[in-house]
């Protein structure tokens, strides 16, 4: 006899909905999750996170970012600059006001640390993008310029999408970072948060001593002045003219081969003093064949760069030395563009 307690089982396959009710289930899942995503896509799109100003957006502009491999993309297009200074550490001393006060151009600091060729290309290919017209560009030149990897290397992860073509930064809109930044840049447009300088004179020095301070040594003098004492090929040099190809003769280009301290210089016999020796003799006849080219050598043994307090490490100068290759960069530029002119 059955316990009356007991209720009876229904069929295990009576409890299982209709294959059309799980049909129609899936159905509206992925319409649903389509539609999400899609909004999301719409809303990143017009919200333009990053102010990269490909299309049309409802949102405040302006850099909102710290890491100056993405919130170049921001600076880089802004209208309001017309000279670049490209580059990495050894050239983010450099103040763009100061050498905007000084030539008459409106300068923006594209500098970031451990930036190497491949990169700067990129910064220089995106500018050219976004500016018809270019006043300057002041290009890093150190020891990068000489780098003999075909393939060149990167120091750091660089986000090449982010400058790329349109088709390769959309492909990567939809992420997590950049709903972030999206929900940021809402903020910044409701005034609930601030952008930061579109100029990038943000350098603070002690943020660049990236090794100890420099030894007080007084070795002998070293030669560095350009001289042919190797092979001319430079893979990285050729990148630079290729990325700098077809730019008019007005538009003012100067490499600065920045100062280290006398620690680091190579010293005289050495197979890397003979590849710096080479590597600007190399640049030095580029330079020539272009008449709108210029370059500035600090990397010499000279009595500041045996000074210690010039530097805030063996690689990276003080505002002492930053103030003098403003100096010389500005009075370049209008030489330089006097003689163009005259041409």
């Amino acid at each position: 006899m059955m316990d009356e307690t007991q209720v009876p089982r229904a069929p295990a396959q009576a409890l299982d909905p209709p294959p059309a009710q799980w049909r129609r289930f899936a159905r509206r899942f992925v319409v649903v999750f389509i539609t999400e995503l899609i909004a999301v896509f719409i809303f990143l799109l017009a919200v333009d996170p990053l102010d990269s100003g490909r299309f049309p957006k409802l949102t405040a502009g302006g850099p909102i970012d710290s890491v100056g491999r993405v919130v170049n993309v921001s600076r880089g297009h802004d209208p309001r600059f017309d000279a670049a200074i490209i580059g990495n550490s050894h050239l983010m001393p450099l103040e763009p006001k100061r050498l905007s006060a000084a030539t008459g151009f409106s300068f923006v600091q594209l500098a970031v640390p451990a930036e190497r060729k491949r990169e700067d290309a990129a910064m220089i290919a995106w500018f050219r993008r976004n500016h018809p017209k270019i006043a300057a560009f002041v290009i890093n030149a150190d020891p990068t310029m000489c780098d003999r990897d075909p393939t060149l290397p990167l120091t750091a992860p660089f986000p090449f999408w982010l400058y790329g073509s349109d088709l390769n930064y959309m492909s990567h809109l939809m992420s997590a970072s950049m709903l972030r930044y999206g929900i940021r840049r809402i903020k910044v447009t409701l005034g609930r948060s601030a952008t930061s300088d579109p100029s990038g004179a943000t350098f603070e020095e002690v943020k660049f001593a990236f090794a100890a301070p420099p030894p007080a040594v007084q070795p002998p003098f070293t030669d560095l002045s350009p001289d042919l004492l190797g092979d001319t090929g430079f893979p990285a040099m050729d990148l630079m003219e290729e990325a700098l190809e077809g730019l008019p003769t007005s538009t003012l280009v100067i490499f600065v081969i920045p100062p280290a301290h006398i620690s680091i210089l190579p010293q005289e016999g050495t197979a890397e003093w003979r590849e710096v020796k080479t590597c600007k003799y190399e640049l030095e006849r580029r330079i020539a064949a272009h008449p709108n080219w210029r370059s500035l050598d600090y990397f010499l043994d000279t009595l500041a760069t045996r000074d210690a307090a010039d530097f805030v490490d063996a690689g990276h100068y003080r505002a002492f030395l930053s103030r003098k290759i403003e100096t010389d960069i500005a009075n370049v530029l209008r030489a330089t563009s006097s003689t163009v002119v005259e041409q």
